[in-house]
């Protein structure tokens, strides 16, 4: 298991920021209780797969440390609005839970993707066995030939798998019709400047190998 120091820096070189401003975003998340507080060092509490989502989503679709917990509330209830593509059997258990349940989800089964990832792509055509195993290497990683990436908007999420120009799946999130309507996301969607996150299997994968001790 994880504590949230490592999970830190874990997500560093795949966000680019330096770990002290990622740390800022972790204090300001534990202070509102997104994730467990206590002792530093040998007693520190450990991060669960909902932690490191909860990390992912704070510091990663935060412009700032002070934007995170807002962040949270804002993006971890989207619900799930519908599930397309070629995979969708195979990802139904992303249809019930929001947003936030999803990615904790994607962290724990991670292994799961990797796997079906790379057996589409050895399945696709006679390979040598150098090259199967370079195959699974890659999958196992985050990283190949199928593109596998979550995009976060002002106000929706959705999770997209895509092989050359075929999409394999697409799942989409999107904000709860009574916060909308009770003005809960207005000044997300009348920000002129509108930002989307972007980020791939690689780090999903990442996480899962902190929590589990990789």
């Amino acid at each position: 298991m994880a504590t949230l120091p490592r999970i830190i820096h874990t997500l560093q070189p795949y966000d680019g920021r330096d770990e002290s401003s990622l740390s800022q975003h972790g204090r300001l998340l534990r202070e509102a209780g997104f994730i467990p507080g206590g002792k530093r060092g040998v007693g520190a509490p450990h991060m669960t797969h909902r932690h490191a989502a909860l990390l992912l989503l704070g510091i990663f679709a935060s412009p700032t440390p002070k934007d995170s917990v807002a962040t949270i509330g804002a993006l971890g209830s989207l619900r799930h609005h519908f599930t397309d593509g070629p995979l969708t059997e195979h990802f139904n258990w992303l249809d019930g839970p929001d947003f936030i349940e999803a990615l904790s989800l994607l962290i724990e089964r991670a292994p799961e993707i990797t796997g079906l990832l790379g057996d589409l792509i050895v399945a696709d055509r006679e390979r040598t066995i150098e090259q199967i195993e370079v195959i699974r290497e890659q999958a196992a990683n985050g990283a190949g030939l199928i593109d596998f990436k979550i995009e976060i908007s002002a106000a929706s999420a959705t999770i997209l798998a895509s092989w050359g120009p075929h999409e394999l799946l697409k799942v989409i999130y999107m904000m709860d019709s009574d916060r909308f309507m009770a003005g809960e996301y207005n000044s997300r969607l009348n920000s002129d400047r509108k930002v989307t996150t972007t980020f791939s299997l690689r780090t999903i994968v990442a996480l899962h190998n902190a929590i589990n001790g990789d």
